[in-house]
């Protein structure tokens, strides 16, 4: 390359490679080198005019010999190649579209400011992700400042020399929804629906595995659901990423505890209908909540004393940290008994004047 000491022998001078468009090679020897013939290396001072790859024949090339006693002075005659530089590529990526397609993807070095190429043709060695792709197939076109013929492929085109990485499609999940559920003592929510957007034409993928998180396990409206492990299947799922939805929500509906053993309790006549309901267990209570029964209230069928008679609960009132996540059923078929109020009397003992009437 250019910046290199090169080589004169006899009238023939060479470059490795097209250096630029403004200069050749240094037309100042810089040293003598003993060799066959007499032959000196130069550097400095541009030969203009010649700058494109390609044969120059005849070519009038002033040597400047100052400092070094040699024979020969002023111009001399020759010829040179300048072979077309070798391009390298930079980082080479699609994401998959189901071709083999580059088209935009690769990305050209000439290594040289201002010069860039263009190319058609391009095709990976294979259109899936993570198959050790490479470019196997390109042809170099003119670009901003740069002339195609200036420049050549790589003698070799693999994994190593003209690498593609081909990155997975990534798809959106869209329609899926968190399902409401009764409370259960766990924050688990199922997700179903929801299909995949972005899957190209012809391939199998489908979306599968979501796990649904409610925010808490308590009893709720609107509660927020958050997804995890959403996944893809099918044939072609390995070539497609996807995220996990986000937004969702759904309720948690209290659930409903069944009392056995409660009792209408018997009252002195009081002039009401209310009644005290108290005991009893409760059925239903999930895993270790903490939850009990408060005594509660009733009404009997009247309010007159009586045996047997019918008692309707209208509270049933819960306790505990997790009262808030149950409803409970009334319980049916109490009966309690009214007994009299008893009474007391007391004679009026009050005195009086004699009236001749009787003592009342």
């Amino acid at each position: 390359t250019l910046g290199s000491a090169y080589e004169y022998k006899g009238s023939d001078y060479s470059l490795a490679d097209y250096w630029s468009a403004s200069s050749i090679f240094g037309a100042s020897y810089s040293g003598w080198v003993l060799g066959t013939d007499y032959t000196f290396k130069y550097s400095g001072g541009a030969v203009t005019g010649f700058s494109n790859a390609g044969i120059y024949s005849n070519i009038s090339v002033g040597i400047n010999k100052t400092g070094f006693a040699v024979a020969n002075t002023g111009n001399t005659q020759g010829s040179f190649t300048i072979t077309p530089k070798v391009v390298s590529f930079g980082t080479t990526s699609k994401t998959y579209d189901r071709t083999t397609s580059l088209a935009g993807a690769v990305a050209v070095n000439t290594g040289i400011a201002g010069q860039a190429l263009t190319y058609t043709g391009a095709v990976a060695n294979s259109a899936l992700v993570g198959a050790g792709n490479y470019i196997n197939a390109i042809t170099l076109a003119n670009g901003t400042g740069g002339l195609a013929s200036n420049y050549q492929l790589p003698p070799t085109l693999n994994a190593t020399s003209a690498p593609v990485t081909i990155n997975p499609r990534a798809l959106t999940v869209a329609g899926q929804t968190a399902a409401n559920k009764v409370y259960d003592g766990t924050t688990s929510a199922t997700i179903s629906g929801g299909g995949l957007s972005g899957v190209v034409s012809g391939d199998v993928v489908t979306v599968s595995n979501a796990v649904g998180t409610f925010a808490n396990k308590n009893v709720g409206v609107g509660k927020a659901v958050t997804v995890t492990g959403t996944s893809l299947s099918g044939s072609d799922a390995g070539n497609y990423s996807v995220s996990n939805p986000t937004g969702l929500t759904a309720n948690i509906a209290a659930a409903t505890l069944t009392v056995t053993g409660r009792a209408a309790q018997n009252k002195t006549y009081d002039g009401t209908t209310n009644a005290v309901i108290s005991g009893g267990s409760l059925s239903g209570v999930r895993g270790s909540d903490a939850v009990t029964l408060s005594n509660g209230a009733g009404t009997f069928a009247n309010k007159d004393v009586g045996t047997g008679i019918s008692v309707t609960a209208t509270s049933t009132p819960l306790a505990g940290a997790d009262a808030g996540n149950y409803t409970v059923t009334q319980p049916t078929g109490l009966t309690a008994n009214i007994t009299p109020a008893p009474l007391t009397v007391t004679a009026n003992n009050a005195s009086k004047t004699y009236d001749g009437t009787a003592y009342t």
